[in-house]
């Protein structure tokens, strides 16, 4: 037994919203929530207590209410598999007081009673309340006499500065570079002012992402050429449609007909605007994703490069960026 909850642990995909696991077998009835399932009813009916369950559980409630789940196989294992942690761990039967302190002051107090409707408490705290510089206890005190779990999310929102920010994963791997159209291995820092630049977005994740948002804000010099345009270029839109679809083919291996790169294509929605693209998927398997458009040199100067974001829409903390840089647009 020990051994199978190892091999469950090792093979657990975490995040920010729980961890999860994935059908490797790739059948098409098992979705990322189903094989969830059936691992956290697996603990919860052998070893309640096991510290990967509580965070199993936040996923699959977290995943209904973003997905809604998939099937009646998730719903039925979903249900099956909450109920049985409920159970187990007397979810129904609290009653006890909590309190939330921070630094020895109260911010937040209650009382948890048994039954079926769920006791919630929120509490927004500003900046102001920490002193810079020096370390804060935030303390969450119950009655452990009484029966019932206390769950609490603590959300830390704050903006950093972006000049020379550098690349980070929290769920998401981004990368982004520039090239000419006659160059596509060499990436560039600048460009002429009338060039065509190539963007290409390569999205890296190691799981099953729903509700995926991707954000790529383009220096000030440079402004997205729309291929769906009458006015774009009919050679210029032909040259990056046998781009995009040379993307795709180099992702499934093998020869895919042309039509193929927008029925696989996982983005449902994808926005040009006049200085950013914008990149929408409601399911986003893991994988490695490459998204190439053009822009064309409209200003000459030197520009600041913020970097490019992607983020689960629901929960934002499940996200990553790319470098942050310079780009230089000569006259």
């Amino acid at each position: 037994m020990r051994a199978l909850f190892n091999d469950l642990a090792a093979a657990t995909i975490s995040s920010a919203n729980g961890n999860h696991w994935e059908d490797r077998t790739g059948a098409s009835f098992m979705t990322s929530t189903g094989t969830t399932a059936i691992a956290a009813l697996a603990i919860g009916r052998v070893q309640p207590e096991h510290a990967l369950l509580p965070q199993s559980i936040r996923w699959l409630v977290l995943g209904r209410s973003a997905d809604r789940w998939h099937s009646s196989i998730d719903r039925a294992l979903g249900v099956l598999s909450l109920t049985t942690y409920a159970v187990k761990t007397g979810e129904l039967g609290g009653d006890y007081s909590y309190d939330v302190l921070l630094d020895s002051k109260e911010v937040l107090s209650g009382e948890v009673k048994p039954g079926a409707a769920p006791t919630t408490a929120a509490k927004t705290l500003p900046l102001t309340s920490f002193t810079p510089g020096e370390s804060s206890i935030l303390a969450f005190t119950r009655d452990y006499a009484r029966p019932g779990r206390l769950y609490y999310t603590l959300n830390f929102k704050y903006v950093t500065p972006a000049k020379e920010i550098e690349a980070l994963n929290r769920g998401f791997a981004v990368s982004r570079s520039y090239s000419l159209l006659d160059a596509p291995d060499k990436k560039i820092t600048g460009a002429k002012l009338g060039d065509t630049v190539r963007v290409t977005m390569t999205i890296f994740v190691n799981g099953d992402h729903n509700y995926v948002a991707v954000e790529d804000l383009l220096p000030a010099g440079l402004e997205p050429v729309d291929a769906r345009l009458k006015t774009t270029d009919p050679a210029l839109k032909a040259r990056l449609d046998r781009e995009r679809l040379a993307s795709v083919q180099r992702k499934a291996g093998d020869y895919v007909a042309p039509w193929f790169r927008w029925y696989y294509s996982p983005w449902q929605q994808v926005e040009l605007r006049d200085d950013r693209a914008l990149l929408y998927a409601d399911h986003l398997p893991k994988g490695v994703y490459e998204y190439v458009y053009y822009a064309r040199a409209t200003t000459p100067g030197d520009f600041f490069v913020a970097p490019a974001h992607a983020e689960e829409t629901y929960f934002p903390e499940v996200f990553g960026r790319s470098d942050s840089g310079r780009f230089t647009v000569m006259p």
